[in-house]
């Protein structure tokens, strides 16, 4: 079993609702959450939007492979109503669900890649995800959690 770390992020709508029930379904179709992260307030990154985001943490422990959980992901965003625009990147979404961290694991697929490759670019990821483990190492880059957001907050 290994630790799947997970942010979920929503912007339209009922936001706790598709929150709540993307949490749900993880546990029901995946991994067994063991931890949440508070929910955080943030604006859309990348794009411009009037809507803003709530975003939160979760882990739990994981068995599958990492491109399966990707796919039950998809699976999920679906359900919850995620709408993806061939060629459009960013955009206003009901359920955005990302893989942060799977164990110790860095992969570099077309498809997949593991630890998230923009985690230490994006505050609205280190907040939730420090309040959960601000001494855990990133796999590929060996800094602690709390360091990527100390780094980010003095720019």
């Amino acid at each position: 079993m290994k630790e799947l770390i997970l942010l979920l992020g929503s912007n339209l709508g009922a936001r706790e609702e598709y929150l709540s029930s993307a949490r749900e379904m993880i546990s029901c179709s995946l991994c067994n959450i063991l931890a949440s992260s508070s929910v955080y307030k943030s604006e859309a990154f990348g794009y411009q939007s009037d809507n803003g985001y709530l975003n939160q943490v979760v882990v739990g422990l994981c068995d599958v492979e990492a491109e399966l959980v990707l796919k039950k992901i998809h699976e999920i965003e679906d359900v919850l109503g995620r709408v993806r625009k061939a060629g459009v990147r960013f955009s206003d979404r009901t359920i955005d669900i990302d893989i942060l961290y799977y164990g110790d694991m860095i992969l570099n697929s077309p498809e997949l890649t593991i630890p998230h490759p923009q985690i230490d670019k994006r505050l609205f990821v280190l907040e939730p995800l420090s309040e959960l483990f601000p001494y855990k190492k990133d796999p590929r880059t060996g800094k602690k959690i709390q360091e990527m957001v100390n780094s980010l907050r003095k720019c």
